[in-house]
């Protein structure tokens, strides 16, 4: 079995690719390929939780700031996966996707998760990068348009820490271009 690790990062289709591989779900199982159901969401960013060291922001709504809570549910969510790889013996990809799996601190402890889930297969981290001007722009743009307000600039993660991911898996580091996406 191959499992590809779709990492993100944000910013770089991510969301689309998700959406994609969620209402094609059916047909992507048809070819081997499972990108399982991960409670209510279209992505698989709720299984970074247990590896992240607070809960992030888009579950805040739902678990505050209790991480214990969050990472308890999100281990039940491994779990789930894990059901849906055993349940699918034709797979040959299982496919995870969250731009907050290039945020861990602790890689090795993702992939060791990742490797649980069907231990002895080979591991593809897929990374999408982005021009960092270009990632700051779009970035921007979308907090002017959630907030009408104009931050001063303070990101200093515009690219992500790849060091990490060396010897985890296989490293592919992709372009992000709305026009050729892959």
């Amino acid at each position: 079995m191959r499992i590809v690790l779709h990492i993100g990062t944000h910013k770089t289709g991510t969301s689309s690719i998700q959406a994609v591989c969620d209402t094609s779900r059916a047909a992507l199982l048809q070819q081997g390929i499972l990108y399982p159901v991960v409670d209510s969401y279209n992505r698989h960013s709720i299984l970074a939780t247990p590896f992240m060291p607070k809960v992030p922001r888009e579950f805040a709504p739902r678990f505050g700031t209790d991480h214990t809570e969050a990472s308890a549910y999100a281990m039940q969510l491994w779990r789930r996966v894990r059901h849906q790889v055993i349940a699918q013996p034709n797979v040959s990809t299982l496919v995870l996707s969250s731009e907050h799996f290039a945020n861990v601190p602790d890689a090795a402890a993702l992939i060791a998760a990742v490797q649980s889930l069907a231990p002895g297969a080979e591991i593809e981290i897929l990374c999408y990068l982005r021009r960092p001007d270009d990632r700051y722009l779009s970035g921007t743009q979308q907090v002017l348009k959630a907030s009408h307000k104009l931050h001063w600039p303070s990101q200093s993660n515009l690219l992500p820490n790849l060091d990490k991911w060396q010897g985890l898996g296989r490293l592919t580091l992709r372009e992000f271009d709305r026009k050729t996406l892959v």
